[in-house]
């Protein structure tokens, strides 16, 4: 139930799809040995997080990569880090938390979200 506001970084324009009861945002790269690029994507959740305290988001690793920087942001009001979340974040405010890790492997990171 996501709603993409916008993104940067990737070779075609951001697409929003609907697969498997997950809402999934899709663009493709081409990046050539040894290049780095940074894809940034804007999006707003829908209503119900915060009525239901909890937000998740899963990072797919795509088959082939190797462990790929990844920082996530999460901006709003009492927000707190998941204590049975894997992933510890970098940065924690009752405003912000951002997480950085690497695609070695798929992610997923909760965070509660004040009521």
């Amino acid at each position: 139930g996501a709603r993409l506001q916008g993104g940067e970084g990737g070779d075609e324009p951001f697409q929003q799809l609907d697969e498997l009861e997950r809402t999934v945002f899709a663009t493709s790269m081409e990046l050539e040995p040894g290049e780095e690029r940074v894809l940034r994507l804007r999006y707003v959740l829908p209503e119900g997080v915060r009525a239901a305290g909890r937000y998740e988001l899963t990072v797919q690793k795509q088959s082939g990569t190797e462990a790929i920087p990844l920082q996530v942001t999460v901006r709003g009001a009492e927000l707190s880090p998941d204590q049975d979340g894997a992933l510890a974040p970098a940065v924690f405010t009752p405003a912000e938390i951002v997480y950085r890790t690497d695609l070695r492997t798929d992610r997923h990171l909760v965070v509660n979200v004040g009521r």
